[in-house]
């Protein structure tokens, strides 16, 4: 995780799903996961990091990217609720154990709370952008498409 990415943990309450009917089971309810690059894909701007135990689900991580971050963390919410509602009873943790009540408001507010360090020096290293994008490799490589961009302006309004 870089300095671009925040993350939650959730972890089943019961260990009783397998990964794969677990992954399955989003699709059913119009929540997307795609494979890429050895990196599971959720809802196209989410990385899902996957831990299991004999085939069984025991934890997962959803990293999402600070540029587009309190509508990230609303879109985080929006597929826990489905998947605590719909797939399996799921705790929903900040990285420091810290359970979150499945309760949007709560959720939103001590995620930002927690990221507020971060998420300033985010701000400060590459301002408000609001771009919905991966972390990580993805992210980097649209500051440096941008930074191309830019300059190339810079010369040709010379």
């Amino acid at each position: 995780m870089g300095m671009e990415s925040y993350f939650v943990k959730l972890r089943p309450e019961h260990e009783n799903i397998f990964k794969d009917m677990f992954i399955e089971s989003l699709g059913k309810y119009g929540i997307s996961v795609q494979e890429r690059n050895d990196i599971l894909i959720l809802g196209e701007f989410f990385i899902l990091r996957v831990q299991e135990k004999d085939g069984y689900l025991v934890e997962m991580s959803v990293e999402g990217c600070l540029s587009w971050f309190e509508k990230g963390l609303e879109r985080c919410f929006e597929f826990f609720e489905i998947i605590d509602r719909e797939i399996v009873p799921m705790q929903v943790t900040q990285p420091d154990g810290t359970v979150l009540p499945l309760s949007k408001e709560i959720f939103i507010t001590r995620l930002k709370d927690f990221y507020k360090d971060k998420y300033q020096r985010f701000l400060e290293t590459y301002g408000d952008i609001d771009v919905r994008s991966l972390p990580d490799k993805q992210f980097y490589d649209y500051i440096e498409k941008s930074r191309n961009k830019s300059f190339i302006k810079r010369i040709f309004r010379k």
